[in-house]
């Protein structure tokens, strides 16, 4: 299924006797980019709460922001320096009877003073299971916004792509010489959760055309596209043409477009060779003629190239 990269998930739990809301939001990255803002509590789990992130997002640009809703009830320990107090109280008294001042040091009086009367806090430490239960939901909930999103997408794209062929039957009738190409058809991205457009194409194709039309062909983008052994064994393979992009973006050896972001030229397991070319449609079914057709006969007829 098809995923937009923009999604909004929330979750809120009970956490060390209070009460936590995670939120995730996602947009376009096209590696896994993890932001976090969560109280300072949750520290010590921050690495622990990335590689959660990372079984439930492939990429994007992820910010997780954390707050408290109900604080956590804090453990508090009061202790009295009497040494120090017996100190203040001594000094105070020798005061006031050097000034000629009447009264007595009480507790209220000491209480007040720094360092006499010390509370401390304990720290709060939540529990793993109940922080990662919580951002489980909020992930979750973040992916199925994004898979809804993505449906609508794909939706207005198959709405759209039939609109187009309904303006392509048009103008063939009205110049019935004219010849289309479907440039970037089949291709892929660098994840599963990338929208797999080859796949909406052949669909769209396959229920506006009966039969597949004589003056309409296909660009194959990328080679290593999974939909690649549909394509052959749906598409005439004189209707099959190859783009550019299967062996270089710039120039070789650089790798496919869309495919191998971050990787050096030296470790290209696709190196952009004519055996590569071969190679990928072999093992997607294409017969020797297949090959030789979309590798050059096909565009040679197309283009008139003598």
């Amino acid at each position: 299924m098809p995923r937009s990269m923009t999604g909004f998930g929330a979750a809120e739990g009970v956490v060390a006797g209070g009460r936590l809301r995670l939120e995730v939001r996602t947009v376009n990255h096209r590696h896994l980019n993890v932001q976090l803002k969560v109280p300072s509590e949750l520290a010590e789990l921050e690495q622990e709460l990335r590689e959660r992130l990372r079984a439930h997002l492939a990429r994007g640009h992820v910010t997780v922001t954390g707050r408290w809703l109900e604080e956590p009830p804090e453990a508090a320990s009061v202790t009295v320096d009497r040494a120090r107090a017996a100190a203040v109280v001594s000094a105070l008294r020798a005061a006031g009877k050097d000034l000629g001042l009447s009264g007595d040091v009480d507790l209220a009086l000491l209480a007040r003073l720094p360092d006499v009367l010390r509370v401390a806090h304990a720290e709060v430490t939540p529990d793993p299971g109940a922080v990662l239960d919580v951002l489980d939901r909020a992930a979750g909930a973040c992916v199925a916004s994004r898979e809804r999103e993505g449906e609508a997408l794909a939706s207005e794209l198959r709405s759209r792509i039939a609109a187009l062929g309904a303006l392509r039957s048009r103008i063939a009738e009205r110049a019935p010489e004219a010849k289309y190409v479907l440039a970037h058809a089949i291709g892929c991205g660098p994840t599963p959760d990338y929208v797999s457009w080859a796949d909406m194409f052949l669909d769209t194709i396959g229920g506006v055309f009966p039969q597949y039309p004589g003056n309409f062909w296909i660009e194959i983008r990328d080679f290593q596209c999974r939909a690649l052994k549909r394509t052959l064994a749906e598409v005439p393979s004189n209707r099959l043409l190859s783009g550019t992009d299967w062996t270089t973006r710039i120039g070789p050896p650089f790798a496919s477009y869309g495919t191998m972001f971050g990787v050096d030229e030296d470790k290209n397991p696709f190196p952009p060779k004519v055996a590569s070319f071969v190679k990928f449609l072999k093992d997607a079914g294409g017969a020797d003629e297949a090959v030789s057709r979309i590798g050059f006969e096909n565009a040679r007829e197309l283009f008139k190239i003598k």
